[in-house]
């Protein structure tokens, strides 16, 4: 055995430890703080007189959380309220939400973890502003992250919400240009810019969207009072659900390259991948299934994620027919 070969992985992640390239990501924090000043100059000075409403729905990720706070108090320079909707957490969660005591922010504790759909209506109920945001609670927004959505949301009063460009940590775009293609009974939901780099030159183009997600998101207050979220959909493809439905309603979206977030995400969190519990509760197959096939029964349309092999083996199916048959069994 080669000694030298064991040392090489051990010195790459000090390495990467020190330049900050590892959780937390600091390195990534900062230059996309630096890179959002610099390419989101503001010019529309009256959105600083509007307030906003901020949803963030909780379940653990203490430090994750932590984060996105920081990261809101720090870098929204506009009037906000921030509600807080906790899904049952542990206790060191609740603790520190408990102890929260600054003036702009509402908690709201849930007897048990609900999901991600009646965590949202749950604090929509406390919302009142004409604009409603989402900050999941592993998004941290970078400077000018709300003027520019603010900006962008009012050019045209159908737009019912703007998309934030969510960049992961390895400096990768998730989310900048979602779209969905249907096809017979095939829904295909994917991001036109999914996997380029964070400041490429093509991705800075606002445009109509025809869905956006919820996770980092900008809304006018008004859309709610005509659809909401379908509580049986409770672990995920809400926001799919829901947006869908939206724009069946008449709304458009459109997206913000402008407005910056950094999504730590699950698969780049250790502590959140080694955690059975919450992985189990939040991405098991059965509760994937459930939702999806809520989905199937409402829209008569079998939803896929990016490619349809790739969608039905992540699901735990053999190809794409078997899952097919799953959702009309």
């Amino acid at each position: 055995m080669n000694p030298v070969r064991n040392i090489i992985p051990k010195v790459k992640t000090i390495i990467k430890e020190f330049l900050g390239l590892n959780y937390p990501y600091v390195y990534v924090q900062r230059r996309l703080s630096s890179f959002a000043k610099v390419v989101s100059p503001i010019s529309n000075k009256e959105v600083y007189n509007k307030e906003v409403d901020i949803i963030m729905p909780i379940y653990n990720r203490l430090a994750e959380t932590k984060m996105a706070i920081e990261y809101l108090f720090k870098n929204a320079n506009i009037k906000f309220k921030l509600i807080l909707v906790d899904n049952n957490s542990d206790n060191k969660t609740q603790e520190y939400l408990k102890n929260l005591s600054h003036k702009n922010i509402k908690v709201i504790f849930l007897k048990e973890n609900l999901g991600a759909s009646i965590a949202r209506e749950s604090g929509l109920k406390e919302s009142q502003n004409e604009f409603v945001a989402f900050v999941d609670n592993d998004i941290l927004i970078m400077p000018n992250y709300f003027e520019n959505l603010l900006t962008t949301i009012q050019t045209d009063n159908k737009i019912a919400g703007v998309q934030s460009k969510v960049v992961l940590p390895n400096l990768k775009i998730q989310i900048n240009t979602p779209t969905f293609m249907i096809k017979d009974q095939d829904i295909v939901f994917t991001d036109k810019d999914i996997d380029k780099k964070f400041d490429d030159k093509s991705t800075f183009e606002s445009k109509t969207c025809n869905y956006i997600p919820i996770g980092a998101t900008l809304w006018r207050r008004e859309v709610f009072n005509r659809f909401s979220f379908d509580e049986g959909m409770n672990t995920a493809f809400e926001d799919n659900d829901f947006a869908y439905s939206v724009y069946k309603g008449g709304y458009i979206f459109r997206n913000c390259p402008k407005a910056i977030a950094l999504h730590i995400n699950s698969e780049f969190s250790p502590k959140t991948i080694q955690d059975n519990s919450y992985m189990a509760g939040r991405y098991s197959n059965d509760k994937l299934l459930k939702s999806l096939k809520i989905f199937y029964k409402k829209h008569q349309l079998i939803f896929y994620f990016k490619t349809k092999e790739g969608f039905a083996k992540y699901l735990g199916f053999s190809n794409p027919e078997e899952y097919e048959n799953s959702l009309k069994a």
